[in-house]
């Protein structure tokens, strides 16, 4: 049996990725010979760049930048394999 797992992280406790293996774990207690693939998902808000990173490789790094009230924030972000694109996730910034 072929099981695939994409599960949204759970805000501030678990990845995607972390929770798609914990399900997979699951899945083979009652399955021993289950083959579980899992794969990354997000829903566009915290997590995404984690998502991002797992499902396509680059470079997961920390930049500041300027949050809705005009303050400065820690933003979480995936630069592409060509250097010169960046993904930016605010919904999971820091205050600086």
């Amino acid at each position: 049996m072929k099981v695939a797992i994409a599960i949204d992280s759970f805000k501030g406790s678990l990845s995607s990725v972390a929770a798609g293996n914990a399900a997979a774990e699951g899945v083979r207690r009652v399955f021993p010979d289950a083959e579980c693939v899992v794969r990354p998902l997000a829903d566009g808000g915290e997590g995404t760049v984690d998502a991002l990173v797992a499902g396509l490789g680059g470079e997961f790094g920390v930049e500041v930048g300027v949050g809705c009230n005009g303050e400065f924030v820690h933003t979480f972000n995936r630069r592409w394999r060509n250097g010169e694109s960046l993904d930016v996730e605010f919904s999971a910034c820091e205050d600086d």
